[in-house]
């Protein structure tokens, strides 16, 4: 028999590219909406609504940007996540468990992520809990 992957993105993901806001954007983090339609930041607040995850890192304000917007997508954690937990933004834009209804979830952790900037697998799903 052969081994099931157990990491890694699998499937296609749904994208749409943007511009980044600021210098510097990296991969994994979480995005909220620019100054524009075209435009999206790195998430700067706790529990901010997150649109997705930003698929690579930017250089410079204004390059363009790929966003997943839903599918899985590698993701930077904040703090320890386990596979399964809802996750939303803290204040850097990383991923961290979900605790409350009322939350601005980013998506669900397929795999687990031990300590604050860890890649991880999430299912972008953006929803209020």
């Amino acid at each position: 028999m052969s081994a099931v992957a157990t990491t890694g993105i699998v499937g296609h993901s749904h994208k749409r590219t943007y511009q980044a806001t600021a210098a510097n954007q990296l991969r994994g983090l979480g995005l909220v909406q620019g100054a524009n339609d075209y435009t999206l930041s790195i998430g700067a607040a706790a529990n901010a609504v997150a649109i997705g995850i930003q698929e690579e890192s930017t250089l410079n304000a204004g390059d363009p940007l790929s966003a997943v917007l839903w599918g899985e997508a590698t993701g930077i954690a904040g703090a320890a996540v386990t596979a399964g937990q809802y996750v939303i933004l803290n204040a850097a834009g990383q991923l961290v468990p979900s605790t409350a209804v009322g939350d601005n979830v980013v998506g669900k952790a397929i795999s687990s992520a031990a300590l604050a900037g860890d890649e991880l697998i999430v299912f972008v799903s953006p929803f209020i809990r």
